[in-house]
């Protein structure tokens, strides 16, 4: 996760410490050691649960959001795409990919259960913002 320590002027959990989307329209904040993801599009839409976030760029310039959540992991592409979500099938996993049904385009077939059928970067990723909790 990139972002920035907030200042001592700033209130923690609401000063933004990353923009993505093409508009830069998700916002993702700091509150202690965890991120608030919110969507400013959607009147602050916020996403229900609290996640780890990594921004990753593709040898393109092509950027993409890894939010990670009670072991669910959502991707977006630059256009606010849900390119990927893989859910653990636990009680968080509704939740979320109603959210992500609701204001975001989203093909089912996007949805993943096993780690194995995750491509070997989005495999990676996982498991590094995994371990880091």
């Amino acid at each position: 996760m990139f972002y920035h320590e907030p200042s001592s002027d700033e209130l923690v959990g609401r000063s933004v410490v990353l923009e993505f989307g093409p508009k830069n329209e998700i916002h993702i904040s700091k509150l202690g050691s965890q991120f608030i993801v919110s969507d400013t599009s959607f009147s602050n839409s916020k996403f229900p649960y609290f996640f780890d976030a990594f921004v990753e760029k593709d040898k393109a310039g092509s950027s993409y959001l890894y939010l990670l959540c009670k072991d669910n992991m959502i991707v977006f592409d630059n256009n606010m795409n849900c390119i990927l979500f893989f859910s653990k099938q636990n009680q968080e996993s509704k939740a979320l990919l109603d959210h992500v049904k609701k204001y975001y385009h989203f093909d089912a077939s996007k949805t993943k259960y096993k780690i194995e059928d995750l491509d070997e970067v989005d495999r990676s990723i996982y498991l590094s913002l995994q371990s880091q909790n």
